[in-house]
């Protein structure tokens, strides 16, 4: 055993001693490896390489399937777990749901005295070439209802959208930012008009 003489740190061997004391960041003249920019591509590529090897299109095709029937066989676990982008879970009333908006739409409903799901059925659809899996963030079941909270709209919305079977009312930026001063019975009324659109 052997102490390194800059930090104290035991070392087992003569040589894991030598390695250490060369790098050890308490040591002014230590050796610092900088990774060049080539250095940096040339692992990339070659990662790319080995990860396109593993996953062969028949291997990708497998893996799809698989996922699919696990979202469709557990849609529980995979709604509270999947969270895009920077968004929070947050907690209301014992239920988890996923970022402020979330939270504003539901309390929303609950002054309105509307009972409310976060956990809905997944609804396939289809989008570049492959079968997916969509969650509405909300279900009021007495309307037989779908919510969708979103800030901004993709073409993969408009795919999710455009083929949802049943009435799903989309709260925008421009409603989320005013909320109260509707009714559900209004969004819905002005979106009857103009279905898979914001208000």
């Amino acid at each position: 055993m052997q102490l390194c003489e800059f930090c104290n740190r035991q070392c087992a061997t003569s040589s894991s001693y030598k390695n250490h004391v060369r790098r050890c960041p308490d040591n002014k003249n230590r050796i610092v490896e900088k990774k060049t920019e080539q250095g940096r591509r040339r692992i990339s590529e070659a990662a790319k390489k080995e990860n396109a090897k593993r996953w062969t299109p028949e291997v990708r095709k497998k893996h799809s399937r698989a996922m699919h029937k696990a979202v469709q066989c557990n849609p529980d676990s995979y709604t509270k777990n999947n969270v895009s982008g920077r968004t929070k879970i947050v907690e209301y009333n014992g239920v988890r749901l996923k970022g402020s908006w979330e939270v504003k739409v539901a309390k929303w409903l609950t002054l309105q005295n509307v009972a409310w799901q976060s956990e809905v059925n997944p609804q396939p659809y289809f989008w570049k070439s492959k079968y997916h899996t969509y969650f509405p963030d909300f279900y009021i079941s007495h309307l037989d209802l779908y919510i969708e909270v979103k800030g901004y709209k993709t073409d993969r919305d408009d795919a999710k959208w455009s083929q949802f079977k049943g009435i799903l009312v989309i709260i925008d930026l421009s409603v989320i930012k005013t909320l109260e001063e509707y009714s559900l019975d209004e969004i819905v009324a002005k979106q009857k008009f103009r279905p898979y659109s914001s208000v």
